[in-house]
This record gives C-alpha cells, structure tokens and sequence, in this order.
C-alpha cells in the first residue's frame, strides 16, 4: 500500500493462524521511539483497533522473496499480498522482535600490528542490554573485564568497542551472549578472519 506503515502485532498465535492487532500512521523516525509509541497505541486503544486472521502462507506471501526493483524502488511501493483483507496489496517490511537489542558490527580492525590485540565496535540499534559473555571457537581470545553495557544507539557515534587480546590473532570465530532488559538472551556469531579489513561477518543464531 502507498502511505504510512502499518504495525501489526500478534495477538493470537494458532497452529496454522495468527490473528494480529494492527495500527497505522507515522511514527516518530528512531526505531525506539517508534515502538514506545506504537506500544502505547496497542495498549491504550487495544478494544478500538481492528484485527486481522491470516495463514502462514497468506503471510509469507507478503514477504519479498528478492529485491524487485519495480516492487521496492522507494517511489512504487506495490505489495505483494492483500495482508488487512482490504484489497490493497501490501508486502512485509520487517519482522523484528520489539524491546530486545538489535546488534551489528560498525567496524573492526587489529589494534596491534602483531596480531596481539583486534578491536570491534558494536552498534546496538535496539534497547539497551549488556554482553555478558564470550566464547571463542577460534583462536583463543581475552575479551577483557565482562559485562559491557551495549548502550541503544540513537546517535551514530555511540557505539561500544570491545577489544581482545591474544597471540598472533588470525582467525576469529565467537559467539557473543547478550542479556537485554527484560533477561532474555541473544546469541550473535562473529566470524571471519582478523586482519582483513572490515571482514568480519556477524550473525545472530537465537
């Protein structure tokens, strides 16, 4: 659909349906803000808003399958499935799990030309949380006095630098374990190899 995005969030999850809750307008830009404001439509206007009952596969219809251009091109939004059962098509911008930190790697680089010391800055696009552990499944790192406090990035510059010591540092491959505000865990790989510049992929598996 042209216009504003719509926010849906599940209400009811069945075993082959999920009925959602939805809202649209324009919300404020950072992704925080958004989801308070959002949040607090859902709560407050809960019995007013409308409600949606889709299949998996109604659902995954929404979601593109690749980059069409003539589909994502910022000036044609044309979606891809009937998602509010209104006749407009809609596609699925983004499924993102709300108040739970959103992690990637800014950059990376050796700190040391002896391949004694790599430094990682984390960008944290979410809500706050903290690094509470590392294991190293590659070359054996100190990654320093745990935990870090991943603050919410909300300006470009705040990132958080972690930074590991080791001998003759080449391959890195650790699985960051990150607690966010309501104690969930994440787990994020960062893999790749540690003198090549700003190749270090970072994945999140749970």
């Amino acid at each position: 659909g042209h216009g504003d995005q719509i926010f849906m969030k599940p209400e009811k999850i069945g075993k082959d349906a999920i009925t959602f809750i939805y809202t649209s307008g324009g919300y404020a830009s950072g992704p925080v803000d958004a989801q308070r404001e959002v949040e607090a439509v859902f709560v407050e206007e809960a019995e007013l808003l409308e409600r949606v009952t889709l299949t998996r596969k109604e659902l995954s219809e929404g979601i593109l399958k690749e980059y069409n251009p003539n589909v994502s091109n910022e000036y044609s939004y044309s979606g891809t499935a009937d998602l509010l059962k209104d006749g407009t098509s809609y596609y699925i911008i983004d499924i993102v799990q709300w108040f739970a930190p959103n992690i990637t790697i800014d950059n990376s680089y050796m700190s040391r030309s002896d391949g004694s010391e790599i430094s990682i800055n984390l960008k944290n696009f979410g809500w706050g949380a903290e690094l509470i552990k590392v294991e190293n499944k590659g070359d054996e790192i100190d990654w320093g006095q745990l935990p870090v406090n991943l603050r919410n990035d909300s300006e470009y510059t705040n990132n958080t630098q972690i930074t590991g010591k080791g001998d003759g540092i080449d391959v890195i491959d650790a699985y960051l374990y990150v607690r966010d505000t309501l104690g969930r865990i994440q787990v994020y790989n960062i893999k790749g190899e540690a003198d090549e510049m700003g190749e270090l992929k970072m994945t999140r598996i749970k």
